[in-house]
């Protein structure tokens, strides 16, 4: 049976309180009861009136909803609710709402959602915005159910924000970061929860590339950034490279991938290559921002290339023999390219020493779309230290059994104790352990496990980063000390994953 899912909402509409006789026109209070309809697969529909959460096989699934209610003789009556976590395959918000409601003629009621489209494949999922809104009288006691038609306002097209926000010449701000997602025509917001960490600045959000939405700490009234997508951040680059007729400010830049194309993975258990069809965030913004972004130093350095390079492992067909995706220095919407930043020259370092230890500077590399093009800001890498001595970098040190890395002192700074409290240690076979430096693991649960690691242990230390000076340390149990295996050290908030990113480890044992 095809569901039509889209298609409407019934307002059961209750009129409650005193009436004064049975002959009134009006009631002076109506409970109006909304009811979202959610179906599962089957198109059966579960409800619970204990939690805002519920546990519930839909598809699509309510994720975030706002309502208003409009009268001519009253204050605009509103309600938000949004899930936990909105990832979660099958998991909707409660669908059954109510208010009271001041009777009368000319009721406006206007409703704003956000659905998940859910799929085996998480990375597969999608989100579309609804809106609807129909006018009604509350006269009499018993009115008829009212059909609210819902239109499709747009696919949520997911995007990528990433950097560093300076609030003064030392750093940032280091908290929970939230987001509200804006529909202009009706005013109406979603609330998003939260949305990434800020830790001294650093940050990487999730963003849109067609819906603005404006990112607070919970502890901040006043929003860092208003109503942006990915596409306000390229036009802001495009109109400085208007005015000035050069590349834009070299503090910012919008880096803009294909709409499909392909990873190339060679399964070992078939023998032979395998296609996925990439679904990550087409547009990314890299960047420096902030009240004293002008003055930090910060730059975007690019990766400089002769017209094009191929990309390794990413083609634009499923199949053996495919053109590779390339990696261009020229706008072209079949090809990675980057508007803005700074060009490689005598001013970006890409070495490894420096480029991994420098916090004034993140780069864009090819490398990094060649791998799983989770790419995040320099200073996402976790809280350790990657020390330079003499040309070589170390993150750790190790005895016998026992590992001991250093926490950062010059990229992070102050703040802390408040984000981080404890570390989770993953491990997996790796047969790519030449080097004991790499690209900073994403720790997010669903890209650890897509990675193939496993979880080793929980270090729960309160005092963990109370001294910066302090060294983070962990025993590997005997059967996991060997050269095959490589190590992902991850720091958490009261055991939790934050999504902040962490520390790969190769070739810790010989």
């Amino acid at each position: 049976m095809k569901l039509n899912l889209w298609s409407r909402i019934m307002l059961v509409m209750i009129l409650g309180g005193a009436l004064a006789s049975c002959d009134r026109a009006t009631s002076n209070s109506s409970t109006v009861s909304l009811q979202l309809p959610q179906y599962s697969q089957q198109g059966s529909s579960s409800h619970s009136q204990k939690s805002n959460a519920i546990a519930v096989l839909c598809n699509p699934c309510l994720k975030s909803v706002a309502i208003s209610i409009e009268g001519s003789d009253f204050a605009t009556l509103s309600h938000q609710a949004y899930h936990p976590n909105f990832e979660q395959n099958f998991a909707s918000i409660e669908t059954s709402i109510s208010f009271e409601v001041p009777g009368g003629t000319g009721r406006v009621i206007k409703v704003l959602a956000l659905y998940r489209h859910n799929s085996d494949d998480e990375n597969e999922a999608e989100y579309f915005v609804h809106y609807g809104t129909v006018k009604v009288d509350l006269l009499s006691p018993e009115p008829p159910p009212i059909v609210l038609n819902l239109s499709k306002v747009g696919q949520f097209r997911q995007g990528s924000i990433q950097g560093r926000y300076m609030s003064n010449a030392n750093g940032g701000l280091t908290g929970s970061v939230y987001g509200d997602l804006l529909h202009a025509p009706s005013g109406l917001t979603l609330n998003l929860g939260v949305v990434g960490e800020m830790v001294n600045g650093w940050f990487s959000f999730n963003a849109s590339e067609n819906f603005p939405i404006t990112y607070r700490l919970a502890q901040a009234r006043s929003p860092f950034f208003q109503n942006v997508t990915t596409e306000t951040f390229k036009a802001e680059i495009e109109n400085q490279i208007i005015a000035t007729g050069s590349n834009g400010s070299p503090r910012i830049a919008h880096v803009h991938r294909p709409v499909n194309y392909y990873r190339k993975i060679y399964d070992t258990n078939e023998n032979a290559y395998v296609f996925k069809l990439v679904k990550e965030s087409r547009n990314l913004v890299f960047g420096y921002f902030g009240p004293a972004a002008e003055t930090s130093g910060g730059v975007i350095c690019k990766q400089k290339v002769a017209g094009a390079i191929s990309v390794g492992n990413l083609v634009t067909q499923p199949a053996q023999v495919a053109p590779n995706v390339d990696y261009s220095d020229t706008a072209n919407s079949q090809k990675i390219y980057v508007t803005g930043g700074m060009s490689q020259n005598s001013g970006c370092y890409f070495s490894n020493p420096m480029k991994l230890i420098n916090p004034n500077q993140i780069n864009i590399t090819v490398d990094q779309f060649n791998a799983h093009g989770e790419e995040v800001a320099r200073g996402l890498g976790g809280p350790f230290s990657m020390l330079y001595d003499n040309g070589v970098v170390t993150k750790f040190q190790r005895s016998g059994n026992q590992v001991y890395l250093q926490t950062v002192t010059d990229l992070f700074g102050f703040g802390l104790t408040s984000s981080y409290d404890s570390v989770r240690v993953y491990i997996k076979e790796d047969d790519d352990s030449s080097q004991n430096v790499k690209a900073a693991v994403n720790c997010h649960e669903k890209l650890l496990d897509r990675d193939g690691y496993t979880e080793l242990l929980l270090l729960d230390s309160p005092q963990l980063f109370a001294t910066l000076e302090n060294n983070v340390k962990f025993t590997v149990p005997t059967g996991y000390n060997s050269s095959q295996f490589a190590f992902a050290v991850c720091p958490t908030k009261s055991g939790n994953l934050t999504g902040v990113g962490g520390l790969y480890l190769g070739k810790v044992f010989p």
